[in-house]
C-alpha cells in the first residue's frame, strides 16, 4: 500500500533555513524503509527524516540524512550528458508527478555537497526546471533544503492539489537504498499520495 500525507499550508516571509522553527509544523514522511522489491517493512540501515509543507506557491522540504561515516563520503563529479539527471554516489532523489501529463514526472537529485541535477520523463529527459536547493554536511550526516515551485511542475492549478511523490536515498548505490514507503526508482505505481 502506498503511503499518504497531507501537507500543511504554512505562510513564510522568507526561505526557511535548516533550523527554522517552521519545520516543526511540517508534515513528516513516514515510513522511510529499505527499498527492496516486494518488501515495504524492512527498516532503512541509515535514518532519513523528511519534513514537507507548502506555502501555496511552492513545496518546501527539509531532508536530514543520518550517516556516522559522513567523513568518508567523497564529493561526486558533476553529472553530465545522458546521466545529468542523477548525481552519482551518495544522493537523494525526489520524484514528483506532472498533474497535466498522464504518467509524466520530474526527478530532482542532490548530493551532500549540493551538487544537483534534474530530469523530466514527460520532456524526453532533457529539462532544466526552476527550483532551489541547499545542502550541507553535519557532524553526524548531511541535510538538504529543497524548494519546488508548483508552477515548475505544472501544479499551480486545481489538479495540483493531489500529487504523486517519492523520496529515495542512496547511501550506497549497491546495498543501502531506502525510500518513502518502499517506493522504487521510476516506478510510478509506487509513488506516495501527497495532498495539498
Amino acid at each position: 500500500k502506498n503511503p499518504k500525507v497531507q501537507l500543511p499550508l504554512v505562510r513564510v516571509e522568507s526561505d526557511p533555513d535548516f533550523d527554522d522553527a517552521v519545520w516543526s509544523r511540517a508534515a513528516k514522511l513516514d515510513p522511510f524503509v529499505a527499498c527492496i522489491k516486494g518488501d515495504r517493512k524492512t527498516p532503512a540501515k541509515k535514518a532519513t527524516d523528511v519534513r514537507m509543507f507548502h506555502d501555496s506557491d511552492n513545496v518546501r522540504m527539509r531532508i536530514r540524512c543520518a550517516d556516522p561515516d559522513i567523513a568518508k563520503v567523497r564529493k561526486p563529479a558533476v553529472p553530465t550528458g545522458a546521466k545529468e539527471y542523477v548525481v552519482p554516489g551518495d544522493h537523494l532523489e525526489v520524484y514528483v508527478n506532472d498533474p497535466l501529463s498522464e504518467g509524466g514526472y520530474y526527478l530532482f537529485s542532490v548530493s551532500p555537497d549540493d551538487i544537483a541535477a534534474d530530469w523530466a520523463k514527460n520532456g524526453g529527459g532533457a529539462w532544466d526546471g526552476a527550483w532551489a536547493h541547499e545542502a550541507r554536511r553535519t557532524a553526524d550526516g548531511w541535510e538538504v533544503l529543497m524548494t519546488i515551485p508548483l508552477k515548475t511542475i505544472h501544479a499551480d492549478n486545481p489538479k495540483g492539489n493531489d500529487l504523486k511523490m517519492l523520496v529515495i536515498r542512496e547511501a550506497d548505490p549497491f546495498n543501502d537504498i531506502s525510500s518513502w514507503g518502499g517506493g522504487r526508482h521510476h516506478q510510478f505505481a509506487t509513488f506516495g499520495d501527497v495532498k495539498l
